[in-house]
């Protein structure tokens, strides 16, 4: 199969940001009403890939036992997102993440070939952060995330194909719903396999052992 351009997931297929986050998380419950927590990397794992308010559903279920009205329900979740994602962002920028072995040198030789995008289920400011810390923001031609569309990441895919008229493009992430995702929008799927879930084969075009893999797919 050819492809005309790339879509990444970040968590989990571009590098491991799950130790700041799970520490951003935890600082940011300190003098909240059902705070302090000590949010564990185990804890964090199981949340990647979500929306925010899902996660923090997860993360604080006591929430939703005391307080039953809607509106109040998503003003909590609104204002702990926000307190969350600062706190999460500012132990990024402070102690960086753990990108994924042969990410910058992988990168520009794929932008050789074909354009690089990126599509994640992350708030406004990550992408760019990621980009940021990882010294790769001339590697991609454009990026969209869940706080930009407000919607699953299969309608954020959509939405980036259309706006950049891709034609032939695969989306390579490692979770499973990132998977389904995919196939909701007409994209094959890459499992990044090295990340953080598992895929069923039927679920996937093809499957990468390490980040550099990818060339195999794009390049030969």
């Amino acid at each position: 199969m050819n492809f005309d351009s790339v879509i990444f997931d970040v968590d989990g297929t571009l590098w491991d940001a799950v130790d700041p986050t799970a520490e951003g998380f935890s600082l940011a419950s300190e003098g909240f009403e059902f705070g302090p927590k000590h949010f564990s990397r185990e804890t964090v794992l199981k949340e990647l890939g979500k929306p925010l308010q899902v996660i923090f559903e997860d993360l604080y279920p006591e929430i939703k036992e005391k307080y039953k009205d809607e509106n109040k329900l998503r003003e909590i979740f609104h204002d702990l997102g926000e307190r969350s994602v600062r706190e999460e962002y500012a132990v990024i920028r402070r102690k960086g993440a753990l990108p994924y072995p042969f990410l910058t040198e992988t990168l520009a030789e794929l932008k050789k070939h074909v354009p690089l995008y990126i599509v994640s289920n992350c708030e406004k400011g990550y992408i760019e952060l990621f980009m940021e810390k990882t010294g790769t923001r001339d590697m991609f031609s454009g990026w969209l995330c869940f706080g930009d569309t407000g919607k699953e990441k299969d309608h954020t895919i959509k939405a980036l194909a259309d706006s950049f008229g891709l034609k032939a493009p695969c989306y390579v992430g490692d979770i499973e719903n990132d998977a389904i995702c995919a196939g909701k929008a007409g994209v094959p799927f890459i499992w990044a396999s090295y990340g953080f879930g598992y895929v069923s084969k039927d679920l996937y075009y093809g499957k990468l052992n390490e980040f550099r893999d990818i060339k195999n797919f794009i390049i030969g």
